[in-house]
């Protein structure tokens, strides 16, 4: 059982990894710390950029 776990698990982290994701663990708490830096980092991005949301989204 715990090898068809590893396994899964394994394959998992893998194709989160062919599309640059990385999984880590954490609580709830930095999660919402990260979350709430990430939004703060790319909304000055987005700023800067110009960049608008399509009409309708």
């Amino acid at each position: 059982m715990r090898a068809g776990v590893d396994f899964t698990l394994q394959s998992r982290h893998k194709k989160h990894a062919d599309v640059g994701a990385v999984i880590i663990g954490g609580t709830s708490e930095q999660f919402h710390a990260y979350l709430k830096s990430e939004v703060a980092k790319f909304g000055k991005l987005v700023k800067s950029a110009g960049i608008k949301a399509a009409a309708g989204g």
